[in-house]
């Protein structure tokens, strides 16, 4: 099939279920429900793109929630106070579950040393 018939036309199952038997004024009603499964691949296409730009943008959210070191960057150093934002994050994107967050800190330690006046 072509693209543009796949958009016309979604592909899609039939299932049937089991007889079902009802008493309607003393007669007894016997009949199949059948169950359609359709998917549209347009459809589909859409919720792809869609999930994919969710997780990006909470993805570049999170990396913009947690700077480089850099003069005047706030540092996160409590690892519960950058928990709720982060989760909040990924509520507010609806990917939780999807994408993962792992918390890692670095610490940068440098000896600065003292001058010695020479007399």
């Amino acid at each position: 099939m072509t693209d543009c018939a796949e958009a016309l036309y979604p592909s899609g199952k039939e299932a049937q279920t089991s007889e079902q038997e009802a008493q309607v004024e003393g007669k007894t009603i016997t009949w199949r429900e059948r169950t359609l499964v359709v998917y549209s691949s347009a459809m589909a296409r859409r919720a792809r793109r869609g999930l994919a730009e969710r997780l990006d943008r909470a993805q570049q959210t999170l990396l913009a929630s947690t700077p480089p070191p850099a003069r005047g960057k706030r540092q996160w150093d409590d690892l519960e106070a950058l928990q709720e934002p982060a989760e909040a994050v990924l509520k507010k994107h609806r990917v939780e579950g999807l994408l993962a967050v792992h918390y890692k800190q670095e610490v940068k330690r440098r000896t600065v040393r003292t001058l010695k006046m020479l007399d």
